[in-house]
């Protein structure tokens, strides 16, 4: 935003899919679930944490959930950018937007390094940092990272919880220098 502030965290995760759902199926509870402690620190962030079974973002989470979210946060005309992401185009969405009176722009394809400053100094310096967090607890748990199960002949790799990445996140934004938000926002 042009004062240097980030609309707060809209997060995608990855749910559980049960045997026999398909990949295009969404989960009974889109919205993630954390424990009491957790919870009061997502509200306070004001964070959004949905979840299917791709993590990736739908025509369903945009409607559902994202417009939603947008409508609350962004100020008054404010413009979104997407890139053309099947969830960004489909026409209901767009139907939606123009329904709702929000202002976007479909950026042309491959144009990310000359389009997206936001994506470029933002996206790519929240990311750096994130994968610096998650480097980190890699090697702080590199002993207990990796177990083999003996009956199936498989290893199985111990993940991050979704709290902790959304404490990532948190972190990482927080660490966000407001002159590089602005920043951003004069490439347009």
């Amino acid at each position: 935003m042009p004062n240097g502030d980030l609309l707060p965290p809209f997060l995608i995760f990855k749910a559980h899919k049960p045997k026999g759902e398909s990949i295009k199926d969404y989960p009974k509870k889109e919205i993630v679930n954390f424990d009491v402690q957790k919870k009061i620190f997502v509200e306070c962030y004001q964070i959004k944490a949905v979840q299917n079974y791709s993590a990736w973002n739908t025509k369903r989470i945009m409607q559902k959930h994202y417009i939603p979210y947008f409508l609350k946060h962004a100020p008054k005309n404010a413009m979104l950018f997407f890139d053309n992401h099947s969830s960004h185009i489909a026409d209901e969405v767009l139907s939606d937007f123009q329904e709702k009176g929000i202002n976007y722009i479909n950026l042309p394809l491959n144009t990310t390094p000359i389009c997206q400053p936001v994506d470029i100094h933002i996206g790519g310096n929240l990311k750096g940092k994130i994968k610096k967090y998650f480097t980190e607890w890699l090697i702080d748990n590199e002993e207990t990272m990796i177990t083999y199960n003996e009956k199936k002949k498989k290893y199985k790799f111990k993940s991050p919880s979704k709290a902790l990445i959304m404490e990532w996140i948190i972190k990482a934004y927080e660490e966000i220098d407001r002159r590089l938000i602005i920043k951003s926002k004069s490439f347009f």
